[in-house]
C-alpha cells in the first residue's frame, strides 16, 4: 500500500476518534446542565399495606393510602435533623402534609441514634394526631411517656399540617423542639431528648432505624383514608407529568461536634455527613485555605481526609520570611488559622453546573462550630474577610468538672441520684444490661466535644470486685452487664481526639498523674457511683420475629450461629437438633405442600409448655400440623415425628456426635452435632431445626422455649441487588464504545491491504491486454 495513503487512513481515523470523543465530551458537559433527576416515589418510600401513589383528587399530589390499622409507610433515606446553609441560623428538620376526614388517629414516628447507650442503639419518638369535634389533637411522645399536647381548633380537614425541629438557647445535650403548625396556628409541644446525631441514618433490619414513618387507624365505617405528602426538609413531593419526584433541594451537610479546635501537627479527621432528601449517595468534596496576613485571595486546594496536617505556614512580609505561627493574633500565639470549605453535590446539583438551581451546594465548617471561629482579613483593596478556625498545639488533656459526689449540689450527687433510681426497679439476668445515663458535664476539654471524647468504663461487679474495663468507648456504647444480684461500682475517664488522656491530683499531692485501669481507684476524688440489684429476672425469649427464627446455611460449612435472646439467666439450656425432610413431605402430602418459609411460622409461644427437647419437638409439629390441618384428619403431629409406612420420617431428631463409636456404626456422626458448643455441619441440603429449652432459676417448673429454623443449600446465593452503576457511568461507556468502534476501523485500515498497483500500472495492463486481443483477431 502506498505510504501516503496509509498515512492519511490513519489521520482520518484519528480524526473520527477526534470528533467522537468530543461528541462525548460534549455530551458529558451537556449533563451538566440537564433536567434535574427524578425520583419515583416507592423509590424513596418503603409501604407495607398501603399504597404510594398519586392522589385521586389530584394527580400532583403524593398520596399514602391506608386500608387497615397495621398500613405503614417508611422513609427510606438518611434524614437530616440539623444542618447550615449559611453562616446564619441553623437550618432544622420540617416536613408538609395533609390528612383527609378518614382518621381516627395517624402517627408519625422518628427514630434515631441516641445519645447514651440503649438497647437498640437508638431512641424512638412518636407524634399521635386524633380528630375531634374540637378541632385536631396532638401529642408528642418519647417511648412511652407523652412530651406535651395541643388541640388546634381552627383546623380544618386537608389543611396543611407542618412539623418543625428546633433548639432552645438552653437545651440539654441531645435536646430538640418540636412544634406543629395545623391550619393558621402554630404551637410548641414541647422537647424529646437522648437523639444521638444531628442526622438520623438509615438503616434496614428488624433492629435497624427508620427515620421518619407514618401509620394509621380508620375512622368507624370507612374502607381507606389518604395522607398527602407535600415537602420534607424544603424538597417538594409534588409530582410531575410522569408521576415521579423532581429533585428541587441540595445536599446539606450535618456533623455531631460543634466544639472543636484543629490540632497542629494533628491528621484533620472530622465525621460528617452528607445527606439529600432524595439521593441516597449525595458525595462531599473537602478543600481547605490556610491564612496568611499577605494573601489577596483565598485559594483552596484538596484536603484528603487522613493525610494532611497543618504545620507553620510560612510567608514574606517584604524582604523578611516569618511564620503566623511566630505571631500574636486574637490574644493567640502559636496558632494557624484554616478555613475549610465542603462542596456536596448530587445526580442533580453538580460542579460544574451553570444554572443557579443545579449547582453544587458549599458550606463553610466554621458555620457549625460554637467557638475558636475568626475572621482573618486578607490584603486586598476590600479588606474582605474569611471566616477560619484556629489550629493550636494541643497539650491539654480533658479535665473532670463533675464536684465531689458527697456534695448535694454537685452535678456528681445528680448523677449518682439518676443511677439509683434507673437501676431501683431494676432485675439481674444473663442478657440485662443497665444503659449509662448521659453525663455530658462530666469533664471538658479544650478542643474536643463530649459526644467525640473517648471514655474508659472502670467497673466492680458482685462476681468480679477486682475490677474491669472497657477502653476508648463512646459514649453511647457505654453499658454494664447486670448478670447476678449485688452491688456493682464504676468509674470513668476520658482522652481527647489528640490522644491525651485525663490527669488528676490524688488528696493532699501536687503533682497529677496520668489516669489509668489500673490506678483509677486509688484515686478518690474521682467519684464512684454505686448501684445495688436485689432480684433476678424471670426469664423469656426477648426476640419472636420470623427473621429471628430463621437462618441459611451452606452444606459441609459447620453452622455455629445458634442462639436466642434469652432475657434473664437460665438455671439450665438444652439444645437439640433435627432435620425437617421437606422435599419427602411435598412428595408424599403433595395436597399441603410447605415452603422453606413456612418452618418460621410457628410463634415461640405455641412451645411455651414445653419443658424438653422432644416436648419442644412435639409442640412444633403439632402446630404445624393444626397450620396445614385444622381438623387433624390427615395431618397431626405424628406425621412429622413418627415412622411412616415407608420407614421414613420427615421430622428426624439427630443424635449428638459420640467419638466413642465409628461412623460407619452411627450414622448421625456425620453431622458433627455438639449441644455444647452449639455447632453441627450440615451434611446435607435440606432444613433443619434446632429447638432450645430454658429453665428458669426462680422456678425450676417453669420454662420457655423457641427454635430456629435453617435452610441449608449447596452454594451460597449471592444478591446483588440494585444497581446504579450503567446511569452513574453513562458517558464513560459512550465514550468507551465509541473508542471500541474506532479501534477495529483502525486495524481494519492498517491490516486489511489493499491491491499494490498504481493507476500508472492499471493504464499499462489494459493497454498490454489491448495488444493481445489485436494479435488475436488476425
Amino acid at each position: 500500500m502506498n505510504k501516503k495513503l496509509k498515512r492519511l487512513n490513519i489521520l482520518l481515523a484519528g480524526a473520527v476518534c477526534a470528533a467522537a470523543i468530543g461528541t462525548g465530551a460534549g455530551l458529558a458537559m451537556k449533563t451538566s446542565d440537564a433536567s434535574a433527576e427524578t425520583y419515583a416515589p416507592t423509590s424513596v418510600f418503603t409501604k407495607s399495606g398501603a399504597t404510594i401513589a398519586a392522589s385521586e383528587s389530584d394527580a400532583q399530589n403524593l398520596a399514602f393510602t391506608f386500608t387497615k390499622d397495621t398500613d405503614t409507610v417508611s422513609y427510606n433515606r438518611t434524614l437530616a435533623w440539623k444542618w447550615h446553609e449559611t453562616a446564619a441560623a441553623a437550618e432544622y428538620l420540617s416536613f408538609r402534609f395533609a390528612l383527609d376526614g378518614n382518621f381516627s388517629e395517624f402517627s408519625v414516628t422518628f427514630e434515631t441514634a441516641s445519645l447514651t447507650a440503649t438497647e437498640h442503639g437508638k431512641i424512638t419518638n412518636k407524634l399521635v394526631f386524633t380528630p375531634g369535634t374540637s378541632g385536631l389533637s396532638v401529642e408528642l411522645f418519647q417511648g412511652d411517656v407523652s412530651k406535651g399536647a395541643e388541640t388546634f381548633s381552627s383546623y380544618a380537614v386537608s389543611d396543611d399540617i407542618q412539623v418543625k425541629l428546633g433548639e432552645a438557647a438552653d437545651a440539654a445535650a441531645g435536646e430538640f423542639t418540636v412544634s406543629v403548625k395545623a391550619g393558621d396556628t402554630e404551637t410548641a409541644l414541647g422537647a424529646i431528648g437522648n437523639v444521638g446525631s444531628n442526622y438520623a441514618e438509615y438503616v434496614s433490619g428488624d433492629n435497624g432505624k427508620t427515620p421518619l414513618a407514618f401509620s394509621a387507624k380508620l375512622s368507624e365505617g370507612k374502607t381507606s383514608a389518604e395522607c398527602r405528602f407535600k415537602e420534607l426538609n424544603k424538597q417538594s413531593f409534588a409530582l410531575n407529568g410522569d408521576g415521579k419526584i423532581q429533585d428541587n433541594a441540595a445536599p446539606v451537610l450535618t456533623l455531631n461536634d460543634d466544639e472543636m479546635t484543629l490540632a497542629l501537627g494533628e491528621t484533620f479527621s472530622l465525621e460528617t455527613k452528607a445527606v439529600d432528601v432524595l439521593d441516597k449517595n449525595p458525595k462531599s468534596t473537602i478543600t481547605y485555605y490556610q491564612w496568611a496576613p499577605v494573601d489577596t485571595e483565598a485559594k483552596y486546594a484538596d484536603l484528603t481526609s487522613g493525610t494532611t496536617r497543618f504545620y507553620d505556614k510560612t510567608y514574606k512580609d517584604g524582604e523578611v520570611e516569618k511564620t503566623v505561627y511566630e505571631q500574636t493574633r486574637n490574644g493567640r500565639t502559636h496558632t494557624e488559622y484554616v478555613s475549610i470549605k465542603y462542596t456536596l453535590t448530587d445526580s442533580t446539583h453538580t460542579k460544574d453546573a451553570t444554572e443557579e438551581d443545579k449547582k453544587a451546594a458549599e458550606c463553610m465548617l466554621a458555620w457549625y462550630m460554637k467557638q475558636n471561629v475568626y475572621e482573618m482579613e486578607l490584603a486586598d483593596e476590600s479588606a474582605s474577610k474569611v471566616l477560619c478556625l484556629v489550629v493550636e498545639e494541643d497539650k491539654t488533656a480533658p479535665e473532670y468538672t463533675g464536684g465531689d459526689v458527697s456534695d448535694p449540689g454537685s452535678y456528681a450527687a445528680k448523677y449518682q441520684q439518676e443511677v439509683a433510681d434507673e437501676t431501683a426497679d431494676m432485675k439481674a439476668g444473663e442478657s440485662e444490661s443497665f444503659y449509662l445515663p448521659s453525663f455530658e458535664k462530666m469533664f471538658a476539654d479544650n478542643s474536643t466535644g463530649y459526644k467525640s471524647l473517648k471514655y474508659t468504663l472502670c467497673y466492680k461487679t458482685p462476681s468480679n470486685t477486682s475490677g474491669s474495663s472497657s477502653s476508648n468507648q463512646s459514649m453511647n456504647s457505654l453499658k454494664l452487664t447486670v448478670s447476678s444480684v449485688g452491688t456493682y461500682r464504676f468509674k470513668l475517664f476520658a482522652a481527647d481526639k489528640a490522644g491525651n488522656v485525663m490527669k488528676s491530683k490524688k488528696p493532699g499531692e501536687t503533682e497529677a498523674e496520668t489516669i489509668t485501669t489500673d490506678n483509677i481507684w486509688e484515686h478518690d476524688e474521682l467519684p464512684t457511683f454505686t448501684f445495688e440489684i436485689d432480684t433476678l429476672k424471670t426469664i423469656y425469649l426477648e426476640s419472636d420475629t420470623a427473621s429471628s427464627r430463621s437462618d441459611t446455611g451452606l452444606i459441609d460449612v459447620k453452622y455455629t450461629d445458634i442462639s436466642f435472646s434469652v432475657k434473664g439467666t437460665p438455671e439450665r439450656s438444652e439444645y437439640g437438633l433435627y432435620f425437617f425432610d421437606l422435599e419427602y413431605f411435598n412428595q408424599k402430602y403433595a395436597r399441603y405442600r410447605l415452603a422453606a418459609d413456612d418452618l418460621s411460622e410457628i410463634t415461640f409461644s405455641l412451645l411455651s409448655s414445653a419443658d424438653t427437647i422432644e416436648k419442644a419437638a412435639e409442640a412444633y409439629a403439632e402446630a404445624l400440623a393444626v397450620k396445614l390441618d385444622a381438623s387433624g384428619t390427615t395431618i397431626t403431629a405424628d406425621t412429622f415425628l413418627k415412622k411412616d409406612s415407608d420407614g421414613r420420617t420427615v421430622l428426624r431428631e439427630i443424635g449428638e456426635y459420640n467419638d466413642q463409636v465409628k461412623d460407619e456404626n452411627y450414622p448421625d456422626n456425620r453431622y458433627q452435632w455438639k449441644p455444647s458448643d452449639k455447632s453441627f455441619l450440615p451434611a446435607e441440603r435440606g432444613n433443619y431445626i434446632v429447638f432450645g429449652v430454658f429453665t428458669d432459676p426462680l422456678s425450676l417448673a417453669a420454662t420457655v422455649a423457641g427454635y430456629k429454623a435453617i435452610d441449608v443449600s449447596d452454594k451460597e446465593d449471592i444478591n446483588p441487588g440494585e444497581s446504579e452503576w450503567l446511569k452513574n457511568n453513562l458517558v464513560s461507556v459512550i465514550l468507551f464504545s465509541i473508542a471500541g468502534v474506532m479501534l477495529i476501523l483502525i486495524i481494519v485500515l492498517l491490516f486489511i491491504k489493499p491491491s499494490d498497483e498504481t493507476l500508472e500500472d492499471v493504464g499499462a495492463e489494459d493497454a498490454t491486454k489491448g495488444k493481445k486481443r489485436t494479435k488475436a483477431k488476425r
